[in-house]
């Protein structure tokens, strides 16, 4: 059933300055994705992805915390354009310099990453393009290290697999070259997940790379 409609109503809800009113509209949003029955226009669902998205940076702690939590129905019923673009705008929130949209994103990242499915070819493709992006935050000293590894560690254990082409030693080279450094870190909690990050590496990199392990 399409419910464009309903949910074109809550869409304006969001806009309110009425924080419950935000909250209560987000929580309905939240509900109908969840719903097996669900289904809405492109249309409909674009303005949908562009408004749990901007929600992610409200005012609000509580609607953004809900709108993380949405993302995951979100992600689940969305073309793949959409989950691209979900997918794009944490990336780039995790290189923010706001350590409370860096908390947001790294939540937001996680839980999308844990509903795509590695037998999904867009699972698999979005994953791809979160990669590169973790790698280069690992160089950084100013964002969240831990979480990035954290991300970076789950999507190595649900879809390291795809390394394994050869099309992929490149990039594989390079996550495996960024962890490695990792574990000289100062911190030991960063070396501890690192060396957890490099466990779901092993499983899928070349032979060849395993001296070097």
């Amino acid at each position: 059933m399409d419910s464009s409609y309903l949910v074109a109503g809550l869409l304006e809800k969001l806009s309110n300055a009425d924080s419950d009113i935000r909250f209560m509209a987000m929580t309905d949003i939240g509900s109908e994705l969840s719903k097996d029955s669900f289904s809405m226009t492109e249309h409909v669902e674009r303005k949908v992805t562009a408004a749990v998205l901007k929600a992610l940076d409200d005012k609000n702690g509580e609607v953004q915390n809900l709108a993380v939590k949405t993302l995951v129905p979100l992600v689940r019923k969305a073309r793949e354009v959409q989950v691209r673009e979900i997918v794009d705008h944490l990336c780039n929130l995790l290189g923010q310099d706001r350590d409370d949209m860096k908390d947001i994103a790294s939540i937001g990242a996680k839980s999308v990453v844990l509903e795509l499915s590695p037998a999904s070819a867009v699972g698999r493709a979005m994953v791809k393009r979160m990669l590169p992006t973790l790698v280069s935050l690992l160089q950084r000293n100013d964002v969240a290290q831990l979480d990035v590894i954290d991300i970076l560690s789950e999507c190595l254990s649900r879809f390291g697999k795809m390394l394994a082409d050869p099309g992929e030693a490149a990039l594989s080279a390079q996550i495996q070259a960024e962890l490695l450094a990792l574990l000289e870190h100062s911190r030991p909690a960063i070396r501890k997940r690192t060396t957890a990050a490099i466990g779901n590496l092993v499983v899928h990199v070349p032979d060849t790379s395993f001296d070097e392990l």
